[in-house]
């Protein structure tokens, strides 16, 4: 099972097993692999961490689930289809969000237009899938990630709205920076 469309990757694989319902992927089927992907980041210690509320639910092929990228920042998920299958899937994928979150998610914001292909005839435009409450409470949001607030803007940002896999990377900087000013000009 996968997704079809035009271009250099013709097929994003899904499945290898007769797993899915005849019709393709279903809800139970998005809520089953985003659980999983909740379970591996709270193994890894990402989720639930005291010093950090924002980090990278669904990182495409690495968790089977090529063309798709869903962000968390403290209680929104940002997502991004890189594909005309994952495009046509997100309501189901924000429905699937809330079954795994439940009352713990307050919104999921859309940020597809600059990343699904152009040359599938997709309607495009970024927005809220789902809220519960006003948009304009939502964003910006102030994170913490290792103990530090940053300020996220996913509506108005480039891609989700923050670098989440440079994670390391601050934390590298900030180890060799101890006690100096430094000036970020990234």
């Amino acid at each position: 099972w996968g997704h079809y469309q035009v271009g250099s990757i013709a097929v994003r694989m899904l499945s290898f097993e007769d797993d899915l319902p005849a019709g393709g992927p279903d809800l139970p089927f998005w809520t089953q692999r985003l659980q999983r992907c909740l379970e591996a980041r709270r193994a890894f210690g990402l989720a639930a961490h005291p010093a950090t509320n924002c980090y990278r639910l669904v990182h495409g092929e690495g968790d089977n689930l090529p063309g798709l990228v869903i962000d968390w920042y403290d209680g929104v998920c940002v997502l991004q289809a890189h594909s005309a299958g994952m495009f046509l899937a997100r309501k189901d994928i924000a429905a699937a969000l809330q079954a795994v979150y439940g009352g713990q998610l307050s919104a999921v914001y859309d940020k597809s237009a600059g990343t699904a292909p152009f040359k599938a005839g997709l309607d495009l435009g970024d927005g809220y899938l789902w809220q519960n409450g006003p948009s304009q409470a939502l964003c910006p949001r102030t994170v913490l990630e290792n103990g530090h607030k940053f300020l996220v803007d996913w509506e108005n940002g480039q891609k989700t709205g923050f670098f989440l896999d440079q994670r390391e990377n601050r934390a590298l900087v900030e180890r060799y920076a101890r006690g100096r000013r430094v000036l970020n000009l990234f």
